[in-house]
């Protein structure tokens, strides 16, 4: 079986048209590329029910390793439990393997709460095993915490891009490596859709009420921000079979694009710093990377309180419905006491995050950015690898080698 990590960013290039068999998996490729640059993803797999993409069930999942949890309705854990066992958990595991806990702070809201919950949670001893990992504009965004909090307790900083730089295959693992993804995922969504069909569902209520089902409502939803030619109805054919495989919490067409971003970006979203970062400019084969990467919000307790409080814009938008991410602020602020931040931080693309990625990303040219990964962690280009590239690419295609 042929087992590659697929880029969807890249994959719609010109020097590999020649590998899609037909046209419903070419334009899988070109719709697939085109959300994927949108929501700056690598490839998008979804965590539950079918997965109807040209490459399904890639190798991300199955090298992840993240439980999949089915929908219960009767959970009784609040996130407040949820988030204090993961700072338990990760402090025992730093105590137990001798080794530091490295906390990609962004400043925004989701990393926040993790350095908050290990705060919290922690010891001064504790305390002196955690690095944040962060740079100026991190502390521009969140600076009373970075100040009140951060050095207060006397937690190591180290400025991220020089930090990520001096790692390799050789000292990656002596770390325990954390960030706030995929906590977007469980309460309203990473990518400006998100953001976007809540503005349109509050401007007009009613699509928290129309039912998905409603084609050409649902149509007439998606495409007020996917404006490109049949993107929209790709995307409903697609969220429709993968919804009625199961039992999903989706009712309305609000819900609808909310199980885009809870359902099909949660492994991408946990996966976004690798793909971005320790894949292009530190080249960590993805089987290390997965095996120190302590994966916090992917915890099947998170999945199941999320899909639970799927609608529940009181948890995920507060009491007013404007204020983003509540039940993760009144954590935060159960531990810092900030009024400002619990009332007034909104939900953004954290500015310390796109500066992080952007440069080193960038920077990096065509002969850098993989297009897929293979079984033996060997990063494929088209620059460098087409003709081999284009031969796995028919392979993992073929009836034969689809992964299931």
């Amino acid at each position: 079986m042929t087992s590659l990590l697929i880029n969807y960013t890249h994959l719609d290039h010109s020097s590999l048209d020649d590998c899609w068999p037909d046209d419903g998996i070419r334009e899988d490729i070109h719709q697939l590329a085109s959300i994927c640059r949108d929501t700056s993803m690598a490839f998008l797999s979804p965590l539950m029910g079918a997965d109807n993409f040209p490459f399904p069930k890639n190798l991300a999942l199955s090298t992840l390793r993240v439980p999949v949890a089915e929908y219960d309705p009767n959970f009784g854990m609040s996130y407040e439990e949820i988030t204090d066992l993961k700072a338990q958990e990760l402090l025992k595991l730093s105590k137990k393997t001798n080794r530091p806990i490295v906390v990609g702070w962004s400043g925004g809201i989701d990393s926040t709460l993790v350095v908050a919950a290990l705060l919290k949670c922690g010891t001064p001893v504790d305390y002196s095993r955690i690095i944040i990992a962060t740079n100026k504009t991190g502390v521009w965004e969140n600076s009373t915490f970075f100040f009140d909090c951060i050095l207060k307790n006397n937690l190591k900083v180290v400025e991220y891009d020089r930090f990520v730089s001096s790692l390799n295959t050789s000292n990656f693992s002596n770390y325990i490596h954390v960030n706030g993804h995929p906590n977007d995922q469980l309460l309203i969504g990473l990518n400006s859709s998100a953001v976007s069909s809540s503005e349109m569902a509050f401007e007009d209520p009613r699509w928290f009420n129309i039912p998905w089902q409603d084609s050409a409502k649902a149509l007439e939803y998606l495409s007020a921000y996917w404006t490109t030619p049949g993107t929209a109805q790709w995307l409903f054919r697609k969220l429709s079979e993968n919804v009625l495989s199961m039992n999903a919490p989706v009712k309305s067409c609000y819900d609808l694009v909310r199980w885009l971003n809870f359902n099909y970006a949660f492994l991408p979203a946990f996966s976004n710093d690798y793909g971005n970062m320790y894949a292009n400019v530190c080249r960590i084969p993805i089987n290390q990377w997965a095996d120190c990467a302590y994966q916090w919000f992917t915890d099947m307790k998170y999945q199941q309180w999320g899909l639970k409080n799927f609608s529940n814009l009181e948890q995920l938008l507060g009491p007013d419905r404007d204020q983003w991410k509540w039940v993760a602020k009144k954590y935060i602020y159960d531990y810092d006491k900030n009024k400002f931040y619990l009332r007034y931080k909104t939900k953004m693309g954290s500015s310390g995050r796109r500066a992080m990625f952007g440069k080193n990303l960038n920077e990096k040219g065509p002969a850098k950015t993989w297009v897929a990964i293979t079984p033996d962690q060997r990063f494929l280009t088209i620059h460098n690898d087409l003709d081999e590239l284009k031969q796995l690419l028919v392979q993992s295609l073929s009836s034969s080698d689809r992964i299931t």
